[in-house]
């Protein structure tokens, strides 16, 4: 279960994961995102319960969890936010192709 809390007009989630309580900033000032926010976070609680998914080794599982559960890997330098891709996406890359004359 998660709770929404409210710090300096930012609004937080509050969870407990594994006897740990964690307060995580949605980094939104807005009612309606935090909520839908916090709806990730309760699926992706969820299914941590029920061992659908796990925290990957070399993540935090609080911005794991903030995320949605989504899989993210540590990388080097510069690192990419919590919620961030660390590959390209499909079609981000296109290789080059030579055209030759006729």
């Amino acid at each position: 279960m998660a709770n929404l809390a409210k710090k300096n007009r930012v609004y937080l989630a509050r969870f407990r994961y594994q006897g740990k309580e964690y307060k995580k900033s949605l980094k939104t000032t807005d009612r309606k995102a935090a909520e839908a926010a916090m709806h990730r976070v309760e699926d992706a609680l969820h299914r941590l319960a029920i061992n659908v998914i796990n925290v990957p080794d070399g993540v935090d599982p609080g911005d794991f969890i903030v995320c949605g559960g989504t899989p993210t890997v540590p990388t080097p330098n510069p690192q990419p936010g919590p919620c961030q891709p660390s590959t390209p996406s499909f079609g981000s890359t296109r290789p080059t192709l030579a055209i030759s004359p006729s």
